[in-house]
């Protein structure tokens, strides 16, 4: 209906409705570091899946910013190109990843 609204809990997103984030840059309230960097042309990473990376242990590919893209949020078959902006997190010993399921549809 065209309205802007500040969701809150019972805020329930329909189809082509436009969601807009904002916060501090790379700010994580865990405390965990977050590192950003952009992939230079010829890098042993331009072009290879994400899937295929041996990264440190404790790090974790958490968003892409591609030129002329959206925010991308990868999984194991993005690919990486030449000038992509990756943040990265760097996990606590605390931290456990874990394969999540989606939310079931209803």
């Amino acid at each position: 209906d065209g309205k802007t609204i500040v969701p809150r809990g019972e805020v329930v997103f329909e189809e082509d409705d436009i969601v807009v984030l904002g916060g501090e840059t790379h700010f994580d309230r865990s405390g965990q570091n977050l590192i950003e960097f952009t992939i230079p042309e010829r890098h042993e990473w331009e072009g290879a899946f994400i899937k295929d990376l041996n990264p440190p242990h404790d790090r974790l590919i958490i968003t892409i910013q591609r030129e002329g893209s959206d925010l991308i949020v990868p999984d194991g078959n993005t690919q990486l190109l030449a000038n992509d902006k990756v943040v990265m997190i760097q996990l606590q010993k605390t931290d456990e990843l874990v394969d999540a399921e989606p939310p079931a549809q209803e």
